[in-house]
């Protein structure tokens, strides 16, 4: 699913390999949600950004900016930004 997908992309197993989106990460560990909106399994399971955000916003594990433009990890997100620095 759609949600699956995301929460994958930022998984300790997929952010450990994954310099582009540690790259794409904001000061306070954000991704532009149009980021994620042009991964290519994004645009198979999704074809509107509002869907997404609508998808992205029952998440668990991740949650949107008060204007749900970005994403980031609801929890440890900090550690991320410590990995970013090191690649």
């Amino acid at each position: 699913s759609l949600i699956q997908q995301v929460e994958y992309y930022f998984s300790d197993a997929n952010l450990n390999r994954d310099a582009f989106l540690l790259r794409k990460m904001n000061q306070d560990g954000y991704v532009p949600l149009d980021t994620i909106a042009r991964f290519n399994r994004v645009k198979l399971l999704c074809a509107e950004n509002n869907i997404l955000v609508q998808v992205l916003r029952r998440s668990k594990t991740l949650e949107l900016d008060t204007q749900g433009n970005n994403v980031r990890l609801r929890e440890n997100w900090e550690q991320w930004l410590k990995v970013k620095e090191e690649k």
